[in-house]
């Protein structure tokens, strides 16, 4: 892991989300603290090239997480019920004052 040199820890994950102290983006998985302040990774890396002072927690294991998007499946979309031509018949149907609007 690339992290681990710089002391990454498992987190135990709460229900919240964090965001970054600086830019307010949501953190994800890995969380940058440096004064029990949470930062993303760009922000940590604008501080500090190398990460020095900062810990990295990591809330879920890659592999589970892994895991997880590769039994995801993708449900089809709904057959389409409506019809370009059907919307043209009822367009038709519409008084003549009606279907321009």
């Amino acid at each position: 892991c690339r992290y681990a040199e710089f002391g990454k820890q498992w987190y135990q994950r709460r229900v919240r989300a964090h965001y970054c102290e600086v830019c307010e983006v949501e953190v994800f998985n890995l969380l940058f603290v440096h004064d029990r302040k949470v930062h993303c990774e760009s922000c940590a890396r604008s501080a500090s090239k190398t990460l020095e002072h900062f810990v990295v927690l990591e809330e879920y294991e890659i592999s589970d997480l892994t895991e997880v998007l590769e039994k995801f499946e993708k449900v089809p979309p709904p057959p389409e019920t409506e019809t370009l031509e059907s919307f043209k018949d009822d367009v038709e149907r519409l008084p003549p004052c009606l279907r321009d609007l």
